[in-house]
C-alpha cells in the first residue's frame, strides 16, 4: 500500500513538472494570497506586541483618562477636564501622581517653509514625574524647564525630515507666529498613548503653550497608583466621579491591561479584515487551480483511459489528480510564506525608517497554518476535476480526440 502511494506521489510530481509553465502560472494566485496574508498577520501581531510592551513600560499601575469615548486629540469630546478634576484625582488616597497632557495642532515656520505639527506639554505637578519616568530621551541639548516661556524641544522627525534644511540646536522658529528657541532634540522612550511617532512634534512648557493658546483642558491624564493592587479600585472611583459629574460615557478610563486589550482587539479586527481582503487572491488562485486541472483532465483523457485499461482503479486516478492539486497548493503556500516573510520584513524596515512602530512577529503556527490553508485550497479546487477524471469510461477515454 505504501509503495503504491509513493508511486502515485512520484507520478503526480512528474505530471506537474511536465506541465511546466501552466503549473507556474497556476501557482501565482496562491503565492500572492498566502504572501499577503502572512505579511499582514505578522505585521499585525508585531504591532500588538509592540503596544503591549509600551504599556508595560509605562507601568502596570497606570490609568489612562481621556474625555469622550476614545483616546486621541480629544476632538469631539463633550466635556473638559478642569483643574478641580485633576485635584480630585491627585487627592485620592491610592493615587501616587497624575500627569495632565495638553496637545494642540500648531503651525511652525522655519527656513521660509510652514508645516503643521503637534505641540504638547504637561502641567507643573506632572512635569517632574513625566521627566523621571523616562518617557522622553534627549538626543541633543537639554530638556526645557517649566518656568521658561520661549523654548521648545523637537522630535527627530521635525529636526531631520520635516523641512528641507535640518533644525539644529539654538535655532529660532515661529510657532503660530511666536518666536521659540530649540534647546533640545528628543525621541520617545515609550509610545505615550495619544502621541503618534513619525510626525512632527514639539514639547514646550505649559507657560510656553499659554503664549499661543488659551489652555483650559488637558487631552489626557495618566494616573499612577501607589501599587498595582490599587489600579482597579482607583479606576472605578475615578470613573464614578466623572460620570456622576458629567454623565454616562462622558469619559474613558482604562487601566494598562484594559488599554492593551483594547488596542489588541482593534488591531486584530483590522488585521483580519485586511487578511480577508487578501484572501480574495486565494479564491482566484483556487479557481486557477480548478481551471488548470480541468484542462489537464481533457488533455490527458487518452492517458487516463490507458491507465484504466492497464488496471488503474478509480481511486488511484482520483488520488493522482488530488495529489497534483494538493502539491500546487502546498508549493504555492511555501513560496507565498517565504515571500510574505520578506514582504513583512520590508514593511517593518520602511516603517522604522518613517518612525512608525511597524514591527513583525512570525510564529511557527502562522506558517504552518498558511501551508495547511493553501493545501486545503488546492485540494478543494482539484476535487471536481479529480472526480471527473476518475469516472471516465476507459473505452470512451481512449477514443477521445
Amino acid at each position: 500500500m505504501l509503495i503504491k502511494m509513493i508511486e502515485i506521489i512520484i507520478q503526480a510530481i512528474k505530471n506537474l513538472r511536465r506541465e511546466g509553465i501552466r503549473t507556474i502560472l497556476t501557482l501565482i494566485g496562491i503565492v500572492i494570497g498566502i504572501a499577503a496574508i502572512v505579511s499582514l498577520i505578522s505585521v499585525g501581531n508585531g504591532l500588538s506586541l509592540y503596544f503591549e510592551d509600551q504599556f508595560e513600560s509605562i507601568g502596570s499601575n497606570s490609568i489612562f483618562i481621556s474625555p469622550g469615548s476614545a483616546f486621541g486629540t480629544g476632538t469631539g469630546s463633550t466635556i473638559q477636564i478642569t483643574d478641580n478634576d485633576v485635584s480630585f484625582i491627585r487627592n485620592l488616597s491610592r493615587v501616587d501622581n497624575v500627569v495632565a497632557e495638553y496637545a494642540l495642532p500648531a503651525t511652525i515656520k522655519f527656513n521660509n517653509q510652514t508645516k503643521s505639527i503637534l505641540l504638547f506639554s504637561v502641567d507643573k505637578e506632572g512635569y517632574e514625574f513625566f521627566k523621571d519616568a523616562g518617557y522622553i530621551e534627549i538626543i541633543e541639548g537639554r530638556l526645557i524647564e517649566q518656568k521658561e516661556r520661549g523654548t521648545i524641544i523637537i522630535n527627530e522627525t521635525m529636526a531631520n525630515d520635516l523641512f528641507d534644511k535640518e533644525i539644529n540646536l539654538r535655532k529660532q522658529v515661529l510657532l503660530n507666529n511666536e518666536i521659540f528657541t530649540v534647546v533640545g532634540i528628543f525621541k520617545f522612550s515609550v509610545n505615550v498613548p495619544g502621541m503618534m511617532p513619525g510626525s512632527g512634534m514639539a514639547l514646550t512648557s505649559l507657560n510656553g503653550l499659554e503664549r499661543i493658546y488659551n489652555v483650559t483642558t488637558p487631552v489626557q491624564l495618566i494616573v499612577r497608583t501607589l501599587t498595582i493592587d490599587d489600579v482597579e479600585s482607583s479606576a472605578q472611583e475615578i470613573k464614578d466621579y466623572f460620570e456622576k459629574k458629567y454623565g454616562q460615557k462622558s469619559i474613558t478610563v482604562l487601566t494598562s491591561d484594559q488599554a492593551i486589550e483594547q488596542f489588541g482587539s482593534i488591531l486584530s479586527v483590522l488585521t483580519l479584515v485586511l487578511a480577508g481582503i487578501a484572501g480574495i487572491s486565494l479564491v482566484v488562485g483556487g479557481v486557477g487551480i480548478m481551471n488548470a486541472m480541468i484542462t489537464s483532465v481533457l488533455e490527458r483523457t487518452k492517458e487516463i483511459g490507458t491507465l484504466k485499461a492497464l488496471g488503474a482503479s478509480n481511486n488511484k486516478i482520483l488520488t493522482l489528480f488530488m495529489l497534483e492539486s494538493a502539491f500546487i497548493g502546498l508549493l504555492g503556500g511555501i513560496l507565498g510564506s517565504i515571500l510574505g516573510l520578506l514582504a513583512g520584513s520590508l514593511i517593518s524596515i520602511i516603517g522604522s525608517q518613517a518612525g512608525l512602530p511597524l514591527k513583525i512577529s512570525f510564529s511557527p503556527e502562522l506558517i504552518l497554518g498558511a501551508l495547511a490553508f493553501s493545501m486545503i485550497v488546492g485540494i478543494l479546487s482539484g476535487l471536481y476535476p479529480a472526480i471527473k477524471a476518475s469516472k471516465l469510461d476507459p473505452v470512451e477515454a481512449m477514443r477521445y480526440e
